[in-house]
């Protein structure tokens, strides 16, 4: 039998969701200068922080680098009577059934802290939902992150953010900081360059993904990966519209800043169709879950740190259920994957 991961894969052309680009962050606001610190669900190394929208919740929703702008369950969209838009567009990515996602926007904060309103798109998260095998009601994506420094403390499952800056990891921690790239004009997904296999790959740096790398077939050239000549190590991918497979293969060496890891399981997968270039992979959470991650989108910096002792990696991809890849994006562009 097929291993099965599931995958949340969507990207809307042509539908104005009033989300902004790289070049006017005025969305996402009010944002105090305070550090709040909540704690996260780390389930199936996807982060799920307790929100509440329009006062009312908590509901659970994802962190995601990826998504563009943000997302909301459709059913809660209507039980909370959050604006809809009429004309819904159309959801590319991966799979071939056809999905609707409609323009709206919600008062959302992470529980105990204040709200704001940010554009997200409504659309059915049940496949989400069933994925989890609890109820996940909401996306914060691109909307939300990008007028804050959010720092992701992966062993301590920790989320800290402000609008100014955040504490520094503790000493035990060494550091490498970016300056942070985005992979396309009008989307905030950061892209970054990792060392795989010793060759530098552009990848996109995605919170919302649980796998460690997904590299694209001319990123895996690139690394000297030979690609699958047969299925027997595929996984099915099964996202928003439908399924598709990869393939999963063995990274003999990768490494983001201080972050290192020998022989890990990645996958071999397709870009999606009509996605432009400028990426070869994407990079998720399965490298980042032993180190702490900070994204300050106001500074345009990343910093990366791991641990100073040594400390071994988990090379099984070993997590509770199968992976969970997330994005939901309105960018006017194609999805990733």
């Amino acid at each position: 039998m097929t291993p099965q991961t599931i995958v949340g894969l969507l990207s809307i052309l042509g539908l104005s969701t009033g989300c902004t680009t790289p070049a006017d962050r005025q969305f996402g606001w009010p944002v105090d200068g305070l550090q709040h610190e909540v704690s996260f669900e780390f389930i199936r190394n996807q982060i799920v922080v307790q929100t509440r929208i329009r006062g009312r919740g908590p509901y659970s929703c994802l962190v995601d680098s990826g998504a563009n702008p943000s997302a909301v369950d459709i059913t809660l969209a209507r039980e909370l009577n959050l604006p809809i838009g009429d004309e819904g567009g159309p959801a590319e990515g991966v799979g071939t059934q056809d999905v609707l996602v409609y323009p709206t926007d919600l008062d959302v904060g992470i529980e105990g802290t204040l709200a704001s309103r940010i554009p997200a798109v409504a659309v059915d998260l049940s496949s989400l939902s069933k994925a989890f095998d609890r109820p996940i009601d909401c996306v914060l994506g691109q909307s939300w992150l990008t007028s804050r420094v959010v720092q992701i403390d992966y062993p301590s499952h920790r989320l800290r953010f402000s609008a100014k800056s955040v504490d520094p990891p503790p000493p035990s921690f060494r550091c490498d900081e970016f300056a942070m790239r985005f992979w396309l004009p009008d989307d905030w997904m950061p892209l970054v360059t990792v060392q795989v296999n010793g060759m530098d790959i552009p990848v996109s740096l995605d919170t919302g993904s649980s796998g460690t790398l997904k590299l694209f077939p001319d990123g895996a050239l690139e690394a000297g990966i030979a690609l699958p000549s047969s299925t027997d190590h595929s996984h099915v991918i099964t996202g928003a519209r439908g399924s598709t497979s990869v393939n999963m293969v063995m990274i003999s060496s990768l490494k983001f800043g201080p972050l290192a890891a020998e022989n890990v399981q990645g996958s071999v997968g397709d870009k999606n169709l009509g996605e432009p270039g400028g990426r070869l992979g994407n990079l998720g959470n399965g490298l980042f879950r032993t180190g702490i991650l900070t994204l300050d989108f106001p500074a345009r910096r990343i910093s990366v740190c791991a641990r100073r002792l040594p400390e071994t990696f988990p090379t099984d991809g070993a997590q509770q259920g199968a992976p969970v890849d997330v994005l939901v994006a309105a960018s006017r562009r194609q999805g990733r994957g």
